[in-house]
């Protein structure tokens, strides 16, 4: 027995996760060098592609002009369903900023809209009454940018696209949670439906949208919504699959119907998670402003928009500072009530006479306003004349630092991005998907490598690789630098509380402030290519880095494994390096694949400066109005994204595993 046992040892051996990512790297460099270019494992056959963009293409044709439902074509429908959604968007588009326009008979009349007064004390009351004073000052200090730059109208009716945005959004989701909390298949039918929502570039489908809807605001919304919408119903299911067995069974013996159970006791329960769930769908709608107002949504997005096209630089930070300032006045108020910060103002009958109060006043105002044009419109020019002020300070920068820039940024291009791209250009399909499989086989099973193997290869045979490998080259080589930068800043962060709040502070500007603002002083100073789109996603990656990493060196430091490193007489750097690291590397493993999910998010929004991956076939597709071509871009693009998520994933997994004997 002795002698089969050590008989099969070697063997076993081999199949270990480390032996089996030693071969698979192995065969890959072995490929590179030796084989020839032109080999079918190297380099996938022209003729083996499968082109599925065109086939997709004519199937949306059929559907959108020739198939008909009964006596109703699908064209008929999609007009229908535009004018029944675009309705409520236009009276209250009329009711805040348009006015309303009618006739009767041969007389023609028009209805001013509501006061801006009016409006702009509703929008101060409502999140101080929710939030308290703090809150409300904020909020104040919001409108107040709005009218001194003269955003009033887009503010309003960004306010008014987000506020139906997060409606249909969060209706959709608590509906999917609902359904996949009572189901587990329904459960694993939609996982992967939200994995594709969350990964697949959000211009891959505005094409199609636009092939049933066409431009306007119904289709700003629509594609909105589905971008949004994910988060609400992940956390919907979630937080009703974790409600306590005893709230459930409390509400069995009461003798509540399951329609009772869910609407009387089990929401109600879930109510703080489900917040956090409308909180991030509130977040995603506002960062979909600018995006939307590419298919004619208007507002704060349009003017940051028609500000890059133009090169007015200040117009267009202004305008994305108003939706950062609109963002963070949101998730702030959404996170005091999520909190439980209002129950001063729960059933107190002076709170009622309050409200009562404030509800006459602003009657009272509304009414005034009417025979004063001045309360009535809000001054639609900036009242501080500053229109070139960013443009001028950009320029006389870049005359000032051009040769010094230049030489850093040829230098880095030379030394690094070229190399780096060169050498993932040369990867050659076939290993390099087999060493994904074994290394997710070896971090999480064989289905998971099995998976992962298959998407990496499907990227060659449906013609996707070499502008994928331009993507991947340049979200990775952004994650490295990010990572060399980031990380240190992160434990700075961690180890002392008022760097602490101010990472916390950069974290919520960098992630509120629209994408697009990024490339303001990137084009300025960089141009157009390859390293400013680099230097915008490096930008955008910090946050996630630096916040995930800071939380989880603070976590750590206040646990009791900091007080015995100190008593076994570790110094400040031993304890780093052999506690507070390690302990907190799972954590930061979630950072770091948080980090990958924007930067392929951002990517998209790169080919605007001249990047050339997947990213730019997404682009065209939407100018030209092709769905298939942005259909396969954008699948090409989640398969990056969710193949390099699994992979972190079992590594955070695996480091987890490994350190829970230390926090025993």
């Amino acid at each position: 027995m002795a002698d089969l046992s050590s008989s099969q040892n070697p063997p076993s051996r081999l199949l270990q996760p480390r032996a089996m990512l030693a071969i698979a790297a192995a065969v890959l460099v072995a490929t590179i060098m030796f084989l020839n270019p032109g080999n079918v494992l190297a380099a996938y056959p022209d003729a083996w592609v499968i082109d599925l963009a065109e086939p997709f293409d004519r199937g949306l044709k059929y559907i959108s002009k020739d198939l008909s439902i009964g006596a109703l074509s699908v064209s008929d429908i999609t007009r229908s369903i535009s004018e029944l959604i675009g309705a409520p968007i236009e009276f209250f588009n009329g009711l805040l900023v348009e006015g309303f326009y009618f006739s009767i008979g041969e007389d023609y009349y028009e209805l001013p809209p509501l006061s801006w007064v009016t409006t702009a004390a509703l929008l101060v009351l409502l999140p101080m009454w929710v939030g308290g004073l703090r809150i409300g000052l904020l909020a104040a200090f919001t409108v107040f940018y709005a009218l001194v730059f003269g955003l009033w109208e887009s503010t309003i009716l960004t306010l008014v696209s987000v506020l139906f945005s997060v409606a249909f959004a969060t209706f959709i989701g608590l509906v999917l949670g609902i359904l996949a909390s009572r189901s587990d298949t329904v459960s694993a039918i939609l996982r992967p439906v939200y994995d594709a929502l969350q990964t697949i570039p959000v211009f891959s489908y505005l094409s199609i949208i636009l092939v049933f809807f066409g431009f306007g605001p119904v289709a700003a919304l629509i594609a909105t919504v589905i971008f949004a919408l994910a988060p609400m119903a992940r956390t919907t299911e979630l937080a009703l699959r974790q409600t306590p067995q005893a709230i459930q069974e409390l509400a069995e013996i009461t003798g509540c119907s399951p329609r009772q159970r869910l609407f009387l006791v089990t929401l109600p329960a879930a109510r703080t998670s489900l917040m956090i769930g409308i909180n991030q769908v509130t977040m995603l709608s506002l960062a979909m402003v600018i995006i939307a107002s590419i298919i004619g949504a208007g507002g704060l997005g349009s003017d940051v928009l028609r500000g890059l096209k133009s090169m007015r630089l200040t117009e267009a930070l202004l305008a994305g500072l108003a939706i950062s300032l609109v963002a963070i006045t949101i998730d702030r108020t959404l996170r005091t009530w999520t909190e439980h910060r209002r129950d001063v103002h729960d059933d107190k009958p002076s709170d009622r006479r309050i409200v009562w109060l404030i509800a006459g006043v602003l009657l009272l105002i509304s009414v005034v306003a009417y025979f004063s044009e001045a309360l009535l419109f809000a001054p639609t020019k900036p009242l501080i004349e500053n229109s070139r002020v960013l443009d001028d300070m950009l320029t006389n920068l870049n005359l000032f630092v051009r040769d010094d820039l230049a030489v850093v940024q040829d230098g880095f291009i030379s030394w690094i991005m070229v190399p780096y791209r060169n050498f993932i250009a040369s990867l050659p399909w076939l290993p390099f998907a087999l060493l994904v499989g074994v290394a997710a086989t070896a971090l999480k099973g064989v289905r998971l490598g099995l998976m992962c193997f298959l998407l990496v290869a499907s990227l060659a045979i449906f013609g996707l690789w070499a502008r994928a490998m331009l993507s991947f080259y340049l979200v990775t080589l952004a994650l490295f630098v990010g990572l060399v930068i980031g990380l240190p800043l992160g434990v700075m962060a961690g180890l002392n509380r008022r760097a602490y709040m101010i990472v916390e502070i950069c974290s919520d500007v960098i992630q509120t402030l629209p994408t697009f603002v990024y490339l303001i002083p990137v084009v300025v100073l960089f141009g157009a290519g390859d390293f400013p789109a680099l230097i915008a996603i490096i930008i955008y990656l910090f946050a996630p880095i630096i916040r995930y990493t800071a939380n989880g060196i603070q976590q750590v430091s206040s646990s009791t494994l900091c007080e015995a490193a100190d008593m076994t007489g570790c110094t400040m750097l031993q304890r780093l390096r052999l506690v507070l690291l390690p302990v907190a590397m799972p954590q930061i493993v979630l950072g770091i694949n948080q980090a990958v999910m924007l930067g392929f998010g951002m990517l998209v929004i790169t080919s605007l400066v001249g990047s050339r991956g997947l990213e730019e076939s997404t682009l065209v597709a939407v100018a030209q109005v092709k769905p298939g071509q942005g259909i396969m871009a954008g699948f090409g693009i989640a398969v990056l994204a969710i193949v390099l998520d699994r992979l972190l994933r079992g590594a955070s997994d695996k480091l987890s595993n490994s350190f829970q004997p230390s926090r025993t």
